[in-house]
């Protein structure tokens, strides 16, 4: 399913199909500690306590140590389409690991809201209520540590060649905080 996934319709022209080679999910647990709750407005800014006023909620904020080894290995072709399409294929396998991550996540419960006409009677939500629904962002002081393995070409092989990793690392750091860093975050 992931191949499938990396394969979909955003995969650039350049590429040839990608194939996921190596899937590492790790043998160790996140450490979560120091878990501290507190009551904050409709911004996420801390206050004093709950007034009930509206978008006031209670969030927890925990800090999140994951120390194993998580790797994802692909094998692709870059397709050089100079002069003309699909000329020659450069064979290129990358694996990236996540080392090491730290950092401070925030959680908060956004609990449902009243029903309201609009969403009466949908097969999907019978009630009308809005759902309850989980938020979480990371603070932006967080630790990410990748390591990049690749090897380029056929014949005479490139490894590990340095703005490879150099490009890989910047990319997955601006996925990360595009996403998942705050004033971003992810609702379930």
């Amino acid at each position: 399913s992931l191949t499938q996934l990396l394969n979909g319709p955003s995969k650039p022209d350049f590429l040839d199909e990608i194939r996921v080679t190596e899937i590492n999910l790790g043998e160790e647990f996140p450490i979560f500690s120091n878990c501290r709750v507190i009551p904050v407005d409709e911004h996420g800014t801390p206050i004093k306590e709950l007034r009930g006023d509206r978008g006031e909620r209670l969030q927890a904020r925990m800090d999140v140590d994951l120390g194993d080894v998580l790797t994802l290995g692909i094998e692709t072709k870059l397709m050089l389409n100079y002069p003309k399409p699909f000329t020659a294929g450069l064979p290129v396998a990358l694996a990236v690991s996540v080392v090491r991550f730290s950092g401070t996540l925030s959680l908060s419960f956004s609990p449902s809201s009243q029903p309201s006409p609009q969403n009466e009677g949908h097969p999907l939500n019978p009630t009308g209520q809005s759902p309850t629904t989980l938020t979480f962002t990371f603070m932006d002081d967080y630790r990410l540590d990748l390591s990049v393995h690749s090897l380029i070409g056929s014949r005479a092989r490139l490894q590990d060649v340095p703005k490879i990793a150099q490009l890989v690392e910047d990319k997955i750091h601006a996925w990360f905080d595009t996403r998942c860093v705050e004033p971003r975050f992810q609702q379930i």
